[in-house]
């Protein structure tokens, strides 16, 4: 089985300060960068890495970077030259993180770069003094008394999974409320679910939110949707009872950068060799060996500590590899458990129960793939095919592919011409 996602990316960069022109030197002579080195702007240049890869000589994928000519800036948009002499932009904004002035690109809900961000922040190589831009807020949003970038105590959480970065956790459940989960950045709430929620509340909770974002939802499925540029909302049924999922990637990536810089790289090493050195150490190794050791190994590591998810991720994929589908699906089931959001588990349990004839297990995943990414594509083909063939529905079947299409699938068209006309 092979993803078959298809990402399109269109970039652009911001800046801001007192004036635009100030703004404009700035962004033309300052050394931008990420963490991860996804993205980088130097010499009126941004480069960032692209969801596309190619195969080198040996047969290993190689990365791909794009470069993108600055134009202009000004308040809150970049304007850079894309190709062929056409123009495009993005908006920015300046965050003061820690006393250093960070420079937040956002991007367009069809703009995609790897991962599906949508949101990327970046520090300057040199001292900089500037005030924050305020260009874009994000609403407070409350869910059953707790908001993204609240403090939280690990006391009070009934279970917490390590998902690799030190202090990052996924809680099942809070104490005092089991149907609330938090992803957990040091201790700080970067996401929130809400399980269990029962049909008969549904209304109050749209209302709510609705009361909150200022915004109404989009209800398809028997799924409400409320998203902007940098935050999404998703309410959807889940067998008899609802579930929420909040996420807010303008605030998360900044709860993430005050994490990090906050935590001195020798302390993220001992808490890593402390913690995790097995699976640190396998990851290290990984590539060097075959399935067959890679699925002993990992078995290996399952016996000492079956609490990371990524080691069964990991093993699901190998066994794929081997067409030991039923063990595959096996261990992203239990990836699932161990993590809720983990969006590849969901990617491949939809295949692997859509090749299995097993329609109602992967509508579901389908549907937690869509929640989990925003740029999903293949979870609408399968959808479509899924319409049309078992439901014998064209019109849904056409509903899927046009949402396909308006995610940068550009392949469907010619189904759609065939079908949807």
């Amino acid at each position: 089985m092979k993803k078959s996602i298809l990402f399109f990316t269109i970039i652009s960069i911001i800046f801001f300060s007192c004036n635009s022109k100030k703004n404009q030197d700035l962004l033309l002579n300052t050394e931008w960068y990420t963490n991860d080195s996804l993205c980088v702007i130097k010499d009126s240049i941004i480069t960032i890495e692209s969801p596309y890869f190619r195969f080198d000589e040996k047969g290993d994928t190689e990365k791909i970077f794009e470069s993108f000519k600055i134009l202009s800036v000004n308040e809150n948009t970049i304007i850079f030259d894309k190709e062929s002499n056409q123009r495009d932009t993005i908006l920015y904004d300046i965050k003061v993180i820690n006393e250093i002035p960070r420079l937040l690109l956002i991007f367009n809900k069809k703009e995609k770069i790897m991962a599906g961000k949508m949101v990327l922040l970046l520090s300057p190589k040199e001292q900089l003094e500037l005030k924050e831009t305020m260009n874009f807020k994000t609403p407070n949003i409350e869910i059953n008394g707790y908001q993204i970038g609240d403090t939280i105590s690990l006391d009070s959480i009934g279970y917490i999974h390590t998902i690799g970065i030190p202090d990052t956790y996924f809680s099942l459940p809070l104490l005092s409320k089991p149907d609330i989960h938090f992803h957990i950045i040091g201790d700080k709430i970067a996401g929130i679910t809400r399980t269990n929620i029962p049909t008969r509340e549904v209304y109050s909770v749209v209302e709510d939110i609705n009361k909150q974002t200022g915004i109404k939802p989009v209800l398809e499925n028997e799924t409400y949707k409320w998203e902007q540029k940098h935050f999404f909302i998703s309410l959807r049924l889940d067998n008899d009872n609802y579930f929420l999922v909040y996420k807010d990637y303008l605030k998360q990536i900044i709860i993430e950068v005050e994490f990090e810089d906050n935590l001195h790289f020798k302390e993220i090493e001992d808490l890593r060799r402390s913690t995790n050195e097995d699976f640190l150490f396998y990851s290290i190794e990984e590539q060097a060996m075959g399935n067959d050791e890679k699925i002993l190994r990992l078995t290996e590591l399952i016996s000492k500590n079956n609490q990371y998810y990524e080691v069964y991720l990991m093993r699901g994929k190998a066994k794929i590899d081997i067409e030991n589908y039923y063990g595959a699906t096996q261990d992203f089931e239990s990836c699932i458990k161990l993590n809720p959001y983990n969006y590849e588990s969901s990617f491949f349990l939809m295949q692997l129960y859509f090749n299995n004839n097993q329609y109602d297990e992967f509508k579901y995943y389908a549907n937690k793939s869509i929640d989990l990414n925003k740029n999903e594509t293949l979870a609408y083909r399968l959808l479509a095919d899924y319409s049309l063939n078992i439901l014998n529905d064209e019109k849904a079947a056409c509903d899927f592919l046009n949402k396909a299409y308006d995610n940068g699938d550009v392949e469907v068209l010619k189904f759609i011409k065939d079908l949807c006309n």
